[in-house]
């Protein structure tokens, strides 16, 4: 039974035998640490940040030759000019742009968490599907064991007329149908290894621990997502786009000075002034433009806020209702029904052994014991899929990628039979 493979598995490591048993929160860290995803967020948001270097001091100065009056025959020196321009941005614009650069490296930066998230829940779920595996090898291994003590002790009854040749026969098809779905279960666990090691990265493969992991508090985090996190940041970036457009409507004053010299001319000092102004005229209104451009990303941002907050709201209450649910059935399935049908195997055991009892009533509790904790599997592959889903509403982006379907990660359970009604030994 699961009871007593937990307790063994408890006890391995005492006597030396076992390895150190797999932790969902073991996976998830693995799958976090050194992702590929994070680097990738990471690198972009550095690229953004460096960016932001080309705003610092003033735009490069520029040096002009000017030669006239040249003399093909080279009988008179050319007028020279020699200037030096700087460009002198008013209006905040140099910063501005830094501003803009740096917060949209905030908004890349906000995907991280995200991302965090959708990794975390694809980890669980492989832990889930670990872990059904080699629950469901425990129960089929241990009944296969009882179905073939059963077997033993209906033959001989049958030699006395207490039991059918029809139901021994039905009883050795049960067993080897569960010694089918044995070597398909085996087959899915070497398989499933593989992807697990893919998670694992540097951290060594080993069996999962059977208890579940602590059912999640329930939170309000709808007003504080990282959804909403994200979308701020890019709000903020949508306010800094505004203010640099504002800043490029500014002046620039571009004063100079220079040499010029020429035939018969002494050299002289030129001092000169520019001016540029993009806000002049049809050039403002290019730039209101690029303005309530960027206001209306930051406005429709605040709209997406509010309708993203809601849908949060409305999935993790949904959410949290199916989680709660199947954390009923599953309790009281396992505190009060399990132990009165493992109490009927274990009366009836005495008595069979002792030749006394009649095998098929064994059989019978059997039956029911095996349907039950292969029922319960499944509701704690379903708790702990919902438990996994419920989490990544919490920390994740719901709409921002396809959550992975069923197909792509099927729990073990759904590709292994149940039992059929009637179908185990002596029904």
């Amino acid at each position: 039974m699961l009871r007593l493979g937990l307790v063994l598995l408890l006890l391995l490591p005492a006597i030396g035998v076992a390895q150190p048993l797999l932790t969902e929160d073991a996976i998830v860290a693995a799958a976090v640490q050194r992702a590929p995803e994070l680097q990738a967020i990471a690198q972009r948001a550095t690229a953004q940040t460096a960016l932001a270097r080309q705003y610092v001091g003033l735009p490069d100065p520029s040096v002009r030759l000017t030669l006239t009056g040249i003399d093909p025959m080279f009988r008179q020196p050319p007028t020279a000019m020699v200037m030096a321009e700087q460009a002198l941005p008013l209006g905040g614009a140099r910063s501005a742009g830094s501003q803009v650069a740096e917060a949209q490296a905030r908004a890349i930066g906000a995907e991280q968490p995200l991302a965090e998230a959708e990794l975390a829940w694809q980890a669980r779920t492989v832990f889930a599907a670990w872990r059904s595996v080699h629950a469901r090898a425990a129960i089929l291994k241990h009944h296969v064991k009882m179905g073939d003590d059963l077997i033993t002790s209906m033959t001989r009854q049958m030699a006395t007329g207490g039991v059918s040749a029809a139901r021994l026969a039905r009883l050795q098809a049960e067993v080897e149908r569960l010694r089918v779905e044995q070597e398909s279960v085996a087959h899915l666990t070497a398989n499933l290894a593989e992807q697990v090691r893919l998670w694992l990265g540097d951290l060594p493969l080993a069996d999962p621990v059977l208890t579940l992991p602590d059912a999640p508090t329930r939170t309000d985090r709808a007003n504080e997502h990282p959804v909403l996190a994200r979308l701020t940041a890019q709000q903020v970036a949508a306010q800094a786009r505004a203010s640099a457009a504002r800043a490029t409507s500014a002046m620039t004053l571009m004063p100079g000075a220079g040499l010029m010299t020429g035939p018969d001319m002494p050299i002289g000092i030129l001092v000169t002034v520019g001016l540029r102004w993009p806000g002049f005229g049809s050039g403002q209104d290019r730039i209101d433009g690029v303005v309530a451009a960027a206001l209306a990303d930051g406005a429709a941002l605040t709209a997406e806020k509010q309708a993203r907050a809601r849908r949060i709201a409305a999935a993790m209450a949904q959410q949290w209702a199916s989680l709660q649910e199947l954390q009923v059935r599953r309790e009281g399935l396992r505190n009060r029904v399990l132990p009165l049908a493992e109490r009927a195997v274990h009366a009836a055991m005495p008595a069979v052994a002792s030749g006394t009892g009649a095998a098929v009533e064994l059989a019978e509790a059997e039956h029911r014991l095996v349907d039950l904790e292969l029922q319960l599997l499944t509701l704690d592959d379903a708790w702990l899929t919902a438990r996994a889903r419920w989490l990544w509403l919490r920390d994740g982006d719901p709409e921002g990628q396809a959550m992975p379907s069923a197909g792509a990660m099927a729990l073990p359970s759904s590709a292994v039979p149940e039992p059929t009604p009637g179908g185990m030994p002596g029904m």
